[in-house]
């Protein structure tokens, strides 16, 4: 199981300039954003393409990111692409005929922490390896040919037929585009710019970090979208020649999840049968027309520290667990509901139906159940071994997570090891909708944040419990 801890260079952490929102974006709904009025690139030789984004979702035949389509037959698009199971970036210039068509040789299947893309292009250069360089979080990649046999670069002096129609996160005629976060999206026309532009290592984490980008030099048909203002998600801040027209979204997709301060989702890889993750990694759905547990697990586990989530069943036919688990019962729970016997002793799991809470098959707490849409909590003590179950802003047990009174112990072989947040489903369509600070697919009515500002919850965490998210990791992880 990756976690941010145990990973190095991933662009989630911030010590100078910070990021406060970005976008979620969502393929099935054919959300993207569309500008048709760019003008005339200053060229078509010469130009850099520079986002941030957090993948939620892994598979699909291909998840566009970037697109200039004015016909069937002229495209210059970039885009991740599934290639015998695993996730290339691939780039595409196609002018009646396909030009060139590469990919990375690296894959991107992280879904836990944000990448920084740079899509550097100069026709003119000498050597066709500089042609079309890619850079992720600063490295540059090794490019190939995508296939078909098509050239990896383009030949020296290629004009690249951008369009004046762009689209963003989406679209190229039906519903392949990104599924995940995004952020900075920005547009140098007539510019090769180096990763360094846009980033930078910071000193002392080693992590690739965004920069102030407010003085990069634009073009004539250059753009940047900063995502801050929730009214006018598509707002140009940087030429302000055109704004982007928003299609199959709005204001409430707009997220504090960001390259500076990355927030835990579900993870879409563990392997569990019949699982879909949507809507920015926070909705979790059992399919696949069999009546059995489906297990999904937070991407990001912790040893130490409190911390609170949400949750919300929304399938009026499905039944609900929440709760958390030990990393070492993770292989065991896949399958069965989180707390029974054959779930391993290290789960805990708060049942809807019943409002029993169980550990190995236990009930330790007879609780209050939960209907649909009943906002669920969890208050996670790692510092003390306790877990806090609540229900619609009622803490079961009598329980005060804040006074560290009347919570569930638990169990010693976990005490001190990596902990999960935690929920299943039974019955094809069942659902539920998490929310761990970054970003919810049900608005909350309260908007309530932890006691540093972070996070947007429906019930206010108890004193001394926080979002699970980089900036408080930093802190108290």
């Amino acid at each position: 199981m990756e976690t941010l801890q145990r990973t190095a260079n991933r662009g989630s952490i911030s010590t100078g300039f910070d990021i406060d929102y970005s976008l979620k974006n969502e393929s099935d709904n054919g959300e993207r954003f569309q500008s048709t009025s760019l003008g005339t690139p200053t060229s078509v030789r010469t130009f850099t393409f520079s986002m941030w984004v957090k993948r939620t979702e892994i598979g699909g035949s291909q998840q566009y990111i970037l697109n200039h389509q004015a016909n069937t037959g002229i495209t210059v698009g970039l885009k991740f692409a599934a290639d015998s199971s695993t996730e290339s970036l691939y780039y595409i210039f196609e002018n009646s005929s396909v030009q060139a068509y590469g990919k990375t040789k690296a894959v991107f299947r992280d879904t836990s922490a944000w990448m920084h893309i740079v899509w550097r292009v100069d026709t003119t250069q000498s050597t066709a390896t500089d042609r079309v360089r890619i850079y992720v979080n600063g490295v540059e990649e090794e490019i190939e040919s995508g296939g078909g046999g098509h050239p990896a670069h383009p030949d020296q002096n290629y004009d690249v037929p951008l369009q004046t129609t762009q689209y963003l996160l989406g679209y190229d005629g039906g519903n392949n585009g990104f599924c995940g976060y995004a952020a900075e999206y920005l547009y140098s026309d007539g510019q090769s710019l180096a990763p360094t532009e846009f980033g930078e290592y910071d000193d002392d984490t080693g992590i690739w970090i965004p920069k102030d980008v407010s003085g990069t030099t634009f073009g004539d048909a250059g753009y940047y979208l900063d995502f801050a203002d929730s009214s006018a998600l598509g707002k140009d801040v940087g030429n302000s020649k055109g704004d982007f027209s928003h299609y199959g979204g709005g204001a409430a997709d707009q997220a504090t999840d960001t390259p500076t301060n990355s927030f835990a989702t579900m993870n879409p890889l563990v392997p569990t049968a019949d699982v879909t993750v949507s809507e920015g990694g926070t909705k979790v759905a059992a399919s696949g027309g069999v009546s059995s547990w489906d297990t999904s697990f937070s991407s990001v586990g912790v040893t130490s520290g409190k911390w609170y989530f949400e949750c919300r069943g929304t399938a009026t036919d499905g039944t609900h667990f929440y709760g958390c688990v030990d990393e070492s019962d993770i292989a065991l729970v896949l399958d069965d509901y989180i707390g029974s016997s054959a779930g391993g002793p290290n789960a805990i799991g708060y049942y809807g139906n019943t409002g029993n809470i169980q550990i190995n098959g236990t009930t330790v707490v007879s609780a209050s159940s939960w209907p649909h849409n009943t906002t669920m909590a969890l208050a996670l003590d790692l510092d003390n071994g306790k877990a806090y179950f609540g229900r619609h802003n009622v803490w079961q047990n009598s329980a005060d997570p804040a006074a560290g009174s009347n919570g569930i112990s638990l169990p010693t072989a976990g005490t001190g090891t990596w902990f999960f947040a935690i929920n299943a489903s039974y019955f094809d369509g069942g659902s539920m909708n998490t929310n761990h600070g970054g970003y919810t697919a049900q608005t909350p009515d309260s908007a309530a944040a932890d006691a540093n500002g972070y996070g947007t919850f429906e019930f206010a965490p108890p004193s001394g419990f926080y979002a699970l998210c980089t900036k408080n990791l930093a802190e108290y992880g």
